[in-house]
């Protein structure tokens, strides 16, 4: 009797349960379709959809499992039970009440039956067969239910792909949206936009990056920073994280590890143009943040000396056109008193001389460097001597030209062989116009010939007035 009971509860248990899925499932329906008429719920995509009928698949083929499963536990039982009931059943038919000796002889004759039924039986009993029957029985229910198991579990799993699937598509589409916004400079939109596909996709590091860099564009380095570090814990060799959050603790005046990640991106790609201008301008940052010593203090003594005429010869001092000064009267330079005990009376003596001197001294006379000549220059070893005796005699064109007639033209040619000043090819070419030619053109054209062999002197006839070349060409063709 307990068996039948046993069974009647697990019926009972598989019928609730059933039922129970059915209303879950007419529930959800009810729900999405509500959501749907109310807008508030899209219409599923065909992709849904497809989801959608996969799940129902799944979820059919796992109940069919379940209840084979529990089929063969209920047969099971039922064969239990019917198995019992035929070892207690009586074989004596029952005896009339109050007649206790008939009832206790058919008693001894059922047992004595029973008992040769049960030898018998156990005469052609096989152990073995039962026992690999009850074996067999147990590995078809172990393989249900693995199976069972088996289904929930891929179930389980393509439900998280369905959804992992879905949660990636959308937050492509958020990512394309940012994209966007931050090519039309609304970086706060795609800032948002960033966040809201970091959502749906957590573990995705090119979403941070992206995300940084908008944050660099409306001045939050420091957020820029995190999401830079967070994008480099997902991926350690993501290069634009790194320069990324190079560039925002270079906003943050940290020199040091924008360094250090700017030296990480180059050591993932080595020619990367954009790592190595920043570097340079990152160290230039660091130099000027760093504290300057204090500069030295020196004492210069500075001494009064009197005008030497023994240098007015000197072509350097004569090129800067100086005027001597006026002599000093000896009498006017006083030495200073050695201590509180000078002598009053000489110090006045020499006053009233020095006095006395300034009355009867005329006005001091300037006197004037000595004019420079062509003559006055040795021949030039280098092209600096050639500079100064330009300089020296560029107010006197005719003291220039007889300068430049000095010059021999392989020597012009040796001197200006890496370089010519554009101001000295001017002169050249403006002696040459005006004293050369046509007297002297052979000689003329010997010279420009050689300072066609200047250093970069295709350059330098970019800077010579188109005046100057026209009639120089002019006196050429003459």
């Amino acid at each position: 009797m307990s068996v039948d009971i046993q069974l009647q509860m697990k019926r009972n248990m598989e019928e609730m349960h059933s039922a129970l899925d059915e209303l879950v499932a007419w529930t959800g329906d009810i729900g999405k379709k509500d959501r749907s008429l109310r807008g508030m719920e899209p219409e599923m995509s065909s992709q849904k959809q497809s989801g959608a009928s996969d799940d129902e698949e799944e979820a059919r083929e796992i109940a069919e499992v379940r209840a084979e499963l529990s089929q063969m536990i209920a047969r099971d039982a039922q064969q239990k039970a019917d198995a019992r009931a035929h070892d207690n059943a009586g074989t004596a038919e029952a005896a009339p009440a109050g007649d206790s000796s008939m009832v206790e002889s058919a008693a001894r004759g059922a047992n004595q039956r029973s008992r040769a039924d049960q030898y018998r039986a156990w005469e052609t009993y096989d152990a073995d067969a039962e026992v690999n029957l009850i074996d067999a029985r147990q590995r078809q229910q172990e393989e249900l239910r693995a199976k069972v198991t088996r289904l929930e579990n891929q179930r389980a799993q393509a439900r998280v792909r369905r959804r992992e699937a879905r949660n990636a598509a959308e937050a492509e589409a958020l990512r394309a949206r940012g994209n966007t916004a931050f090519s039309a400079a609304q970086y706060e939109e795609a800032v948002e936009a960033y966040t809201a596909a970091l959502e749906l996709t957590p573990r995705a590091a090119v979403l941070y990056a992206n995300r940084a860099l908008a944050l660099l564009r409306v001045r939050l380095p420091a957020s820029a920073e995190e999401d830079c570090s967070a994008a480099l814990e997902i991926d350690l060799q993501h290069v634009k994280a790194l320069l990324r959050r190079a560039q925002a603790r270079i906003e943050l005046s940290n020199y040091d590890g924008a360094l250090e990640d700017l030296e990480g991106a180059l050591l993932l790609e080595p020619r990367n143009a954009a790592a190595r201008r920043q570097m340079h301008e990152c160290r230039q940052l660091r130099a000027r943040a760093l504290p300057r010593p204090p500069l030295p203090t020196v004492l210069v003594a500075i001494a009064h000396v009197q005008h030497d005429a023994d240098n007015d010869s000197d072509p350097f001092v004569a090129s800067l056109g100086l005027q001597a000064p006026a002599a000093v009267p000896a009498a006017v330079l006083i030495p200073p008193a050695t201590g509180a005990a000078a002598d009053a009376d000489a110090v006045e003596e020499a006053t009233t001389t020095a006095t006395a001197a300034a009355a009867t001294t005329a006005a001091p006379r300037v006197m004037l460097s000595p004019m420079m000549r062509a003559a006055s220059f040795p021949l030039p070893s280098t092209a600096a001597d050639v500079e100064r005796a330009w300089r020296s005699l560029r107010r006197s064109a005719a003291d220039w030209a007889e300068y430049v007639r000095r010059l021999e033209p392989n020597q012009l040619r040796a001197l200006f062989k890496h370089n010519l000043p554009a101001e000295l090819l001017t002169a050249f070419l403006l002696a040459l116009d005006e004293t050369f030619f046509p007297v002297d053109a052979p000689r003329a054209l010997a010279v420009l010939h050689a300072l066609c062999h200047a250093g970069r002197f295709s350059i330098l006839t970019m800077y010579v007035c188109n005046g100057e070349l026209c009639s120089l060409l002019g006196a050429v063709i003459i």
